[in-house]
């Protein structure tokens, strides 16, 4: 009888274990996903009327079309310079160009001086006081038209610059216009330059 007990307990407690474990109790979980996407910054650098074959054998005096142009591929607006690096003989300037409204000197670097070639940069913001914006799927306007050969290159200079290739370098650089803390020209170059 008492073994007959033991296993009537065992089998009720195991019985219970079993309705326990199959009980169904209400649950709910819930779940959130953001999606985020990132803008970008992509540029070109365009100069639509430039042939080089209207380079070749210039004179002083002579003009030629180089017309610098940034277009905005990316999908965010950006603040856009352009830096020219230029060839100098002694004192002068080999060309000179004029600088179209809505584009502001930022700053140069190098002299010309001495009586051999060399170079100087200087650097262009889009914009005046405060940088212009250049929204996604638009473009600057030119930097300058065309170039023009120094008149005032005497012989000696033409002599000696003709004994190498010169060139005009033109580079672009773009940054995100949102989140900088100015739109002052010299202070969002200075995200380049450090």
């Amino acid at each position: 009888m008492k073994r007959r007990k033991i296993i009537i307990a065992a089998v009720a407690l195991l019985t219970l274990f079993l309705i326990g474990g199959t009980m169904a109790y209400f649950t709910d979980t819930e779940s959130v996903t953001n999606t985020f996407t990132l803008g970008n910054v992509n540029i070109t650098l365009t100069e639509p009327n430039w042939v080089a074959a209207n380079a070749e054998g210039l004179l002083p005096g002579a003009v030629v079309a180089k017309n610098p142009t940034i277009n905005n591929v990316g999908a965010s607006s950006a603040y856009v310079f352009l830096k020219v690096t230029e060839p100098c003989y002694a004192t002068n300037k080999v060309f000179t160009y004029t600088v179209n409204s809505g584009w502001t000197t930022v700053g140069s670097a190098g002299v010309c001086s001495g009586t051999g070639t060399s170079t100087i940069e200087t650097v262009y913001a889009y914009g005046g006081t405060n940088m212009t914006e250049l929204q996604a799927s638009n473009s600057t306007n030119a930097l300058f038209d065309n170039v023009t050969v120094n008149g005032n290159l005497d012989s000696t200079a033409v002599s000696a610059l003709s004994q190498n290739a010169i060139q005009i370098v033109v580079d672009a650089y773009a940054i995100q216009k949102d989140n900088l803390a100015s739109a002052n020209p010299s202070s969002v170059w200075a995200n380049f330059s450090s």
